[in-house]
């Protein structure tokens, strides 16, 4: 894992849409599904904590507050020459499928999925200020739009729950079967 001075950090996955939010200062949440074990508890390392208890963020995949995330995105690596002194070296670069209108990408190449990218090609960092448990449906219109939604018509509430049914109904996790999610809250330190 992480030696005793270094802060623990994880990997955690944004679609396009949400890597632009963070990047515009808008996304400063995430919500995730707890997996829950046989007796409905969260479980790490054989202790188990029911969602009420405080200790409970103790189990969250993705860490505690002062732990850091690595956002992996959808990403194309690039190898380029270039001339240093009198030296020829060979660097990589990223491209960042977020960053790139749809017909300039489709004509770039082969994209790599989020779930592939390595720590190396990662560009935003984010240090997790606090972790919660809370039902689904317990979002605020303030939280919604924390989670990077843009007040629409349909307010931000609404708007949110077509982004999480579209993400996680097809996991079984729509937003009709309020789920136990965590709430991470997050400040971006790197981009």
């Amino acid at each position: 894992m992480c030696s005793e001075n270094k802060i623990p950090e994880r990997p955690i996955l944004f679609s396009g849409e949400m890597v632009l939010a963070i990047l515009d200062g808008r996304k400063t949440q995430t919500r995730r599904i707890v997996k829950l074990n046989h007796a409905g508890r969260a479980q790490l390392d054989g202790h188990n904590w029911h969602l009420g208890d405080p200790n409970a963020i103790k189990a969250c995949p993705y860490g505690r507050p002062g732990d850091r995330l690595w956002v992996r995105e959808t990403w194309m690596p690039d190898h380029t020459q270039e001339l240093i002194g009198a030296q020829e070296i060979w660097r990589d670069i990223y491209h960042y499928r977020a960053d790139i209108p749809i017909d300039i990408a489709s004509g770039m190449g082969r994209w790599r999925p989020s779930i592939h990218m390595p720590r190396v090609a990662s560009r935003i960092d984010l240090l997790i200020k606090d972790v919660r448990t809370e039902r689904l449906q317990q979002i605020s219109t303030e939280d919604a739009v924390a989670e990077g939604i843009k007040e629409l018509q349909g307010g931000a509430t609404v708007e949110f729950m077509n982004l999480w049914d579209s993400i996680n109904a097809k996991r079984g996790f729509g937003w009709a079967t309020n789920p136990w999610v965590w709430v991470i809250e997050f400040d971006r330190i790197r981009s």
